[in-house]
C-alpha cells in the first residue's frame, strides 16, 4: 500500500498477497468489475488505474507485468463483490 497526493492506494499485487490469491485471479476480478461499471467511467476510472510493475524472475531477471492501483473505494468494491463468495 502507498500514499499518493494524500490518498491511500493498494496494488492488485498487494490485494493478492493479503487474500492469499493468485495475482492473475485478482486481475481477472478487477477486469470483471470494470466491465460491470463500464457505464460509470467516473467510478471505474477513478478507483482502478492500470499500471505495470516489475516482477522478479527466478533466474534473477525482472519482467514488467500488468497491475492495478486501487483507491480505498476500489478496494472496498473489490472486496464487497467477493464477500459472499468467501473471498
Amino acid at each position: 500500500m502507498f500514499v499518493q497526493d494524500g490518498e491511500v492506494f493498494a496494488s492488485s499485487k498487494d490485494v493478492a498477497e493479503m487474500f492469499e490469491k493468485q495475482h492473475k485471479d485478482v486481475l481477472r476480478d478487477i477486469r470483471n468489475i470494470e466491465k460491470s461499471l463500464k457505464d460509470d467511467d467516473n467510478l471505474c476510472g477513478r478507483n482502478f488505474a492500470l499500471t505495470s510493475i516489475d516482477e522478479p524472475m527466478p533466474n534473477g531477471g525482472v519482467r514488467k507485468t500488468n497491475a492495478y492501483n486501487m483507491t480505498r473505494d476500489g478496494l472496498n468494491t473489490h472486496y464487497q463483490r467477493h464477500a459472499d463468495a468467501d473471498y
